[in-house]
């Protein structure tokens, strides 16, 4: 069977700026903001099956996905392939729980990873690139749960839905409108491309 590497340190290393057109979502982002955050990135460059993280460890970063597969396992079962264009890893920074599965590189593959601390650094110092990265966290959770919804067995008694539906009040100073109102100017097609298959985020 094809090997893999146990307990190896990743080796990091900084990426030219144009590494981040790579993955699809950041491709979109002014020059000025891959520099800035190409100083906070790590580019992770393998060659063999290996171990990215292991469920139950602290989180300490999360990653970008540029090319090659990570699988996804919990318990020693498959939960899912991560292809080229995934960001995952950051559902454990954002809590500060452990990691909720195991990734394992299929072979081949390019990373770039964020350590928890820049992540936190980018927020506290309202960097424009930390609502960005929200915004498509926020995209890639709800495609996730679309996802998850689609494959759930319908039951023939539906629940009766309330007469009146549940009115939300709007603010427009509240926390997602700076996100999404930060992230406006991303480009459609970027979105698109960046949820195209956007699988489960730990």
């Amino acid at each position: 069977g094809q090997g893999m590497k146990v307990n190896a340190p990743l080796i990091l290393t900084r990426p030219d700026p144009s590494v981040l057109d790579e993955f699809p979502a950041l491709r979109a982002f002014p020059s000025l903001i891959k520099l800035a955050l190409a100083q906070k990135l790590q580019l992770i460059e393998l060659d063999e099956r290996t171990p990215i993280f292991s469920e139950g460890e602290d989180a300490d970063s999360a990653f970008f996905l540029l090319s090659g597969e990570v699988h996804v396992l919990r318990g020693g079962a498959s939960l899912a392939t991560l292809g080229a264009g995934t960001l995952f890893g950051i559902v454990a920074c954002i809590d500060n729980g452990v990691r909720s599965a195991t990734c394992v590189t299929g072979g081949a593959a390019r990373l770039l990873r964020i350590s928890s601390q820049d992540f936190d650094l980018l927020f506290e110092s309202g960097h424009r690139f930390a609502y960005r990265l929200v915004d498509l966290i926020a995209r890639q959770l709800v495609a996730n749960v679309r996802a998850a919804n689609r494959n759930l067995p319908v039951e023939e008694e539906q629940v009766s839905m309330p007469k009146q539906p549940f009115q939300v009040e709007h603010d427009d100073s509240s926390l997602d409108s700076l996100w999404f109102g930060a992230a406006s100017d991303l480009s459609f097609q970027a979105r698109a491309s960046y949820l195209e298959g956007a699988p489960i985020v730990m």
